[in-house]
């Protein structure tokens, strides 16, 4: 195995070294907490980058304040021509687990739909996890109780929770309240 050289060590280099030596760890030591999700997917750092930190940095830095590396494609490794510097929450974006939905033809990542009709990400996430309606998920509008929360009405669960104030909620309710009430009168007996 190569020796691991690397010419510039001073603290000027400090973030760009931490940066490197994290990306080699993820990606080739079994013992990296990360390692599952790079290494043991198939993800590496390319033979340029792995045993030499100067090559890594004639490369990719400078690194720019307040950026982090990101790779272009997650299913492909660390070389130059798959990496760039991001801000964190692009970061965040462009990973594997990043919901696209086919609106109009066109693969639209959460995020993109939540900027263009200024709905919560959160809330579009739980419409899809409901199962609603494309029209529905892309609604600026808020949605009535039954198709926000599935839960049927009529039920003391949905008044207390989610202090639901309609007719059916508010009956069961109060059955619920007397019935409690008969249970600690029996109880005090």
């Amino acid at each position: 195995m190569p020796k691991i050289v690397w010419k510039h060590y001073g603290k000027q280099f400090m973030k760009e070294r931490t940066v490197w030596l994290s990306m080699v760890a993820r990606c080739h030591n079994i013992k990296n907490t990360a390692y599952h999700r790079y290494g043991q997917r198939g993800i590496f750092v390319c033979d340029e980058w792995r045993y030499d930190f100067d090559r890594f940095y004639e490369d990719m830095c400078p690194r720019p304040e307040g950026m982090t590396l990101d790779r272009i494609d997650n299913n492909k490794g660390y070389s130059k021509e798959n990496c760039r510097w991001v801000t964190y929450k692009e970061n965040n974006r462009n990973t594997r687990r990043t919901v696209f939905l086919d609106v109009n033809g066109a693969l639209m990542k959460i995020h993109e739909i939540s900027e263009a009709i200024g709905q919560k990400e959160s809330t579009i996430h739980y419409r899809i996890k409901k199962g609603l309606s494309l029209e529905k998920i892309m609604s600026k509008e808020k949605l009535p109780n039954s198709e926000r929360r599935g839960e049927q009405h009529g039920t003391y669960y949905e008044y207390q929770r989610w202090g639901c104030k309609c007719d059916p909620c508010k009956k069961a309710a109060s059955i619920y309240k007397a019935f409690r009430y008969q249970e600690r009168k029996k109880k005090a007996i």
